[in-house]
């Protein structure tokens, strides 16, 4: 190994201390007085040039490269400023289209008795069976299963409210509730509303809901499906 940090090092004084810190017998706990740690080390590395020093370049690299930091932070910071945020833009959205349906919808639901109840099952178990994305591609990740089906509820609600539907009579509102719901339930799941603590709050109780009425839709299926009790 002593060698070897020859080979790099020359023949100078660092060239030892190196040697030493590389070989089997160097302690784990190494000195920051070594003489190896006052000596000045930049090493290029691999056909990216990647950098290996020590400390004792760093005030190189500091005086060489602040003005350069420098610029690069003030560059980002007005790129930052200007730049939209496309998390914030999607949660002001949600709460102009969204937000208000869906608390009414589980301020209405808290209140419903048992066959109320189960007609708010249906709705929402309905709206979110419509929203699943139409696709098998195993690369996708679950956030992204989720953004897709919240993105085709908030379609669903724009666009019955573009055609003045959304608010016809109770069912209607009920329907355009319901998929109002199921949008912040996959967006919540998505994680989509972790800068904002109120969102985030509703959209775990649009998960909840949502569990609840697929749940219980599930049972109903199951209980009313015909078994099959012939001898093939």
């Amino acid at each position: 190994m002593k060698g070897a940090a020859r080979n790099i090092f020359g023949t100078a004084s660092l060239a030892e201390p190196c040697g030493y810190l590389a070989s089997p017998i160097s302690p784990f706990g190494i000195d920051q007085e070594h003489p190896c740690f006052a000596r000045k080390v930049l090493l290029w590395w691999g056909p990216d040039y990647i950098s290996i020093y020590n400390d004792a370049y760093v005030p190189i690299l500091r005086h060489h490269y602040r003005a350069r930091l420098e610029t690069r932070a003030a560059e980002t910071t007005v790129s930052s400023w200007f730049k939209p945020n496309r998390q914030r833009q999607k949660i002001r959205e949600d709460r102009r289209h969204l937000e208000a349906r869906a608390r009414r919808l589980l301020k209405g639901y808290l209140s419903a008795n048992a066959p109320r109840k189960q007609r708010y099952y249906e709705v929402i178990a309905g709206a979110a069976a419509a929203c699943q994305p139409g696709v098998s591609d195993p690369h996708l990740e679950n956030a992204q299963l989720d953004q897709a089906a919240a993105e085709a509820a908030l379609k669903v609600v724009k666009l019955r409210e573009h055609q003045a539907i959304a608010d016809n009579d109770q069912l209607a509102a009920l329907i355009t509730d319901a998929y109002a719901t199921v949008a912040i339930a996959y967006r919540r799941a998505s994680a989509a509303y972790t800068v904002d603590e109120e969102m985030q709050k509703l959209g775990t109780a649009a998960v909840h809901l949502l569990t609840i009425a697929t749940s219980y839709m599930a049972a109903q299926s199951a209980e009313t499906t015909p078994r099959d009790d012939s001898i093939g």
